[in-house]
Parts: C-alpha cells; structure tokens; sequence
C-alpha cells in the first residue's frame, strides 16, 4: 500500500476554509452570485477574467506556536494543548473566464472553475500517539478514526435570476461537476489498546480509505492533467437564492448553495480494516530523540498493525452544503451595514458562522467595507474588502483575516481573494429592480 495514502489512513493535515461573509455584502460583483444566484447583476454584460482564491486555517494552533528555535519546529507543547476534537480544512477557487448577460428582465451567467479542499476532524489522542508513541498510553484505550477528505474538481454552472415581482428576485444555478481526485474516509471506527503486561497492541476497526486518483504516485499526478482520474468522476450540484427588498433602505436574502454528489469510478482504491487485531512487539511513534522525525517507520508499524484489504468499488461523496441568510441596511447614500448568518453541513457535521460588516462608498469609484466574523470552534477574526472601477475595469480583493498580514505568528487562519472584472451597459432600475438607496457602483456611476 502506496505510505502516502497509508499516513493519510491515520494521520492530520492543517488546514481549514474560510467563511466568505465579506463578499456577500458585495453585490456589485459578479462573483457574490456564488453565494446567492439571486443577487442582480447590474451591468448587461459582464466578463470576469480568471482569478484565484485560497482560504486555510486550523482550529487548534497559532503559526507562532508551532515555530521553535532558530526557526525550527516545536509539536509538543502544541499536542498537549489539543482540544479532544480538532478539525482543519483547505480551499483553493481556481476561476476561469465567466460571462453573465440580461435578455429582457432575466439575467444569465454561465462560469467555469476549478475548485481543491482538504478536510481534516481529528482527535488529540491520535496527535499523540503519532508524535509520543503508545508508550504513554499503556492499558489505556484510545479512540481515533480520524475523518479526512481531500478532493478536486472543476464546475461549470450555468446561472439565472429574474424579478418575481417588485420586491423580490429569485436565482438559480445547476453545476455539473467532474472530479479530478479524491481520497476520503466512508468508514470512521477506530480504537487501539495497549497491554500493561506483554505491551501488546489490540486494535479494533472499522475503517475505510477511498480514493480516486494514481494514487501510488499521487503527488507528481496531479499536477498532471493527462494522469487526472475524472473521465469517470462526475457529479451535480444546484444553488437556490431569493432576495427580497423590505424598503429603500432594508434589503435580506438567503440561499442554499453546493447542494450535490459526485460519485467516484476512475482509478478506485478501497482500503478497509475490519475487525480485531492483536499484535506483539510493536511500538508505534513518528519520533525519537535519536533520529527525529521517522514517517517512514511510523507508516511500516501501523501498516503492519492494521493491515487493510484493497477493493476497487466506485463510491460517492457530498459537497460541503451551505446555507445563508443575511440582512443588509443603507442608513445613508454611502453607508453600508449588514450581518449574514451560514450554517454548513459536511460529513456528518455541523459549523456555524455569523459575519458583521460595514462598508462605505467612496463616489462612485471605490467601496471599502470591514467584517468581523465569529465562527464556531475557529478563530475570530477581522476581514477587509476593497472594489475599485475605472470606467469598464473593476478591480477587487479581500482577505477574511488581516491578521495575517499583520502578525502571522498569531494567526490560525489566512484567505485572499483577487480579481478583474470588466463590466458594460448599466441595467436602469425599471428593468432590474432595487431598493439599495446607495450609488451601486455597477448600477450608479455619474
């Protein structure tokens, strides 16, 4: 069994994604319709130009706090903090060109893009036995079955929204989604035990890896587009979103987003352990004052231990679902407030988040905006938002995390999110209409 699979079978990565409260207050562009599909384009013509966004972060530890000496690594004080659950996570947004039009009161978009995550829960019991070994926990059962899913995939979706009356709009996106490569778990239950006496290793397990990849030379593959998996990886996904305009002043919406399968068949790998197992002689740990850090021994000894069996089924996984709901106040010509609440369901869990922002138009050329998220189990954190348009150019970028760019060493997380639009033709408010009493830098310019 390839060892980078098998340290995936056990092992935590450190990456979590970030809640993107910034954007949905930003309307005026384009990409706020991944969002909500309802929110109106003002501009009849809009091309966005390819653009990237990545978001990371983990809910146990500060980058300072892993650095040791002369810029080293320090993982044990780290591990003994530890909360009993840890959960990390990874995204990268990829976006190719995008095109979005009007034909009468309906407006259409169509966009391709690539899209990566990782996705780790993982317990502090299992950061130690990989960092201290099973020695400290001798006649102590621990429970560990971490949950993992790294994936890939690109997505075309094809978008449209329209009036249904005065004061509310209603969008809609269907994307069909073909995947690159996975490698997730289907199956979570497992315990080891050591023996006080002999020192012997008794495992029980029910655990599963899945993969769709080349996976015994996955690193160098998948930069590889002739080596991807996805001619039989394929999946759909739909987003429904409505905006409804209370008054001038007073505008809320909600949306569901990324509600969708895709189901694996390229180049499968199953790996299963099953059972109870009891094993003499070993002793599992990743380091030693000796040697240092030994990945490639740690992986012989739970290879060893837990000896999985290699199928070839084709399976299914699903899409992080995400539902928004968030309410936006112009109190003034230029002042923009608001807050927006998202409660994500994805593999088996549930995260909240809640963003506040405030965000002021300078003319009609620049919008500025800060949010401050809270977000269940992760690190709070202030966000910054900047849009620029020189007559068809709008430019923008924002980070959900400007600590980062501040005070790294404090930070758990870091996003950023930059792009280039190009954007003609002002929709006039009688064919799309609208109560935000602000000078809509794509609606409004003088």
């Amino acid at each position: 069994m390839n060892k980078f699979l098998f340290l995936l079978f056990l092992l935590p990565t450190s990456l979590f994604a970030q809640f993107e409260g910034g954007l949905w207050f930003m309307p005026e562009l384009p990409q706020a319709n991944r969002l909500n599909p309802a929110f109106e384009r003002s501009r009849k013509l809009v091309i966005a130009l390819p653009a990237t966004y990545f978001g990371l972060a983990n809910s146990a530890f500060t980058v300072g706090e892993v650095q040791g000496a002369n810029g080293g690594i320090n993982l044990g004080p780290v591990i003994e903090g530890l909360q009993t659950t840890n959960y990390a996570r990874f995204w990268a947004d990829i976006q190719g060109i995008a095109l979005g039009f009007q034909a009468g009161k309906v407006q259409f978009g169509a966009e391709w893009r690539v899209r990566a995550s990782a996705y780790m829960r993982y317990s502090d019991k299992l950061a130690q036995l990989f960092w201290y070994g099973n020695g400290p926990f001798v006649d102590e059962t621990l429970q560990l079955g971490p949950d993992l899913h790294l994936t890939g995939f690109h997505e075309t979706a094809f978008r449209l929204s329209l009036p249904v009356n005065d004061k509310l709009r209603v969008g809609g996106a269907l994307k069909y989604l073909g995947g690159l490569a996975d490698i997730s778990t289907s199956r979570n239950q497992l315990s080891l035990y050591t023996d006080p006496e002999y020192y012997q290793l008794t495992a029980e397990t029910d655990y599963q890896v899945d993969g769709s990849v080349a996976i015994d030379d996955w690193l160098s593959t998948i930069g590889q587009p002739e080596n991807w998996a996805g001619a039989n990886n394929s999946g759909w996904a739909m987003d429904l979103g409505l905006q409804y305009e209370v008054n001038d002043q007073l505008s809320v919406a909600a949306s569901a987003i990324d509600i969708g399968t895709i189901r694996w068949a390229g180049d499968v790998s199953n790996y299963r352990s099953n059972g109870d197992f009891t094993y003499s002689g070993l002793s599992l740990s990743a380091y030693s004052d000796t040697s240092g850090l030994d990945l490639d021994r740690l992986v012989d000894s739970l290879q060893s231990a837990f000896d999985p069996i290699r199928t070839s089924e084709a399976y299914e996984t699903a899409l992080p679902t995400r539902v928004m709901a968030g309410v936006t106040w112009n109190p003034t010509s230029s002042l923009r407030l608001g807050a927006v609440y998202e409660r994500e369901w994805y593999r088996s869990q549930q995260f909240n988040a809640l963003a506040i922002h405030g965000g002021f138009h300078w003319g009609d050329v620049i919008y500025g905006g800060l949010t401050y998220t809270f977000q269940e189990v992760y690190q709070d954190r202030l966000g910054a938002q900047i849009m620029v348009r020189l007559g068809p150019l709008q430019a923008f970028a924002m980070t959900h995390n400007v600590l980062t760019f501040f005070r790294y060493a404090d930070a758990k997380t870091a996003s950023f999110r930059w792009g280039v639009n190009l954007v003609f033709g002002k929709v006039k408010k009688t064919d799309v209409p609208t109560s935000h009493n602000t000078p809509n830098l794509m609606f409004e310019g003088k």
